[in-house]
């Protein structure tokens, strides 16, 4: 009885667990992430994010920005979306983005309205980016491109706190990366960078995404060992 009984356990444990990867299989591929936070872009223009760029006259410059956002609730952005176009103003042609590229994302702590301490940074070397197929105007026009990047460690985002998110290229003077503007809000600037950080209001924010993995497959994988373990303690009640 007692050899049945496990015999029965475990079929009804491998019934379970291959139901549920089926149930998790068939959610559609958009539910793996969730969307936190986003500020669409605008395609009316972007701002300087480059610590090394030759400006219109040939003057090597450096400048950062940032955005400010908040959750409504709790949670750890895993992934961020951006939108981004290269080139200084008086560039006539649409220039070519690098063949290599170091990207760097930083989140900052809110200190008096504008970036704190540095609570997370990495630097992504090539990371994806692919073409929109949109222009950005405001400047001789421009091909917009979408990157999207997943941070080696999550950040934690405490509900209803105001956070900084930085994006930047980093260490190519002769490529000029500009973030690409969203409707509305404000952004702080370095400019040059070390001197304290500035905010510029009136003038539009960034547009970005935030995501965080859909718990959905790991809380099925929960369910069913819960399903298991409570039909193992009522047959062991039962002897």
């Amino acid at each position: 009885m007692v050899a049945l009984a496990r015999r029965s356990a475990f079929a009804f444990s491998m019934t379970a667990a291959v139901w549920l990867a089926g149930l998790a299989a068939a959610q559609p591929a958009f539910a793996q992430d969730v969307l936190l936070h986003r500020q669409a872009p605008n395609r009316l223009g972007g701002i300087s994010g480059d610590t090394a760029f030759y400006d219109d006259f040939g003057v090597l410059r450096g400048s950062i920005v940032a955005d400010r956002f908040r959750l409504s609730a709790a949670n750890t952005t895993h992934r961020v979306v951006f939108w981004a176009f290269y080139g200084n103003i008086d560039e006539d042609l649409d220039p070519v983005p690098p063949t290599v590229e170091t990207i760097r994302v930083r989140f900052y702590v809110n200190a008096g309205g504008l970036p704190g301490e540095l609570r997370y940074e990495e630097e992504f070397l090539n990371p994806p980016r692919v073409y929109t197929g949109f222009q950005v105007f405001g400047l001789p026009t421009r091909k917009e491109y979408r990157y999207d990047v997943t941070l080696s460690a999550g950040f934690p985002v405490a509900a209803n706190t105001d956070f900084w998110l930085e994006v930047s290229q980093v260490g190519d003077p002769f490529s000029t990366f500009r973030w690409e503007k969203s409707n509305g809000g404000e952004f702080a600037v370095q400019y040059p960078i070390g001197i304290p950080w500035n905010l510029v209001t009136g003038a539009g924010q960034f547009s970005y995404e935030l995501w965080t993995p859909e718990p959905t497959t790991g809380a099925l994988g929960v369910l069913a060992w819960m399903i298991v373990a409570r039909r193992a303690r009522r047959r062991r009640r039962g002897r």
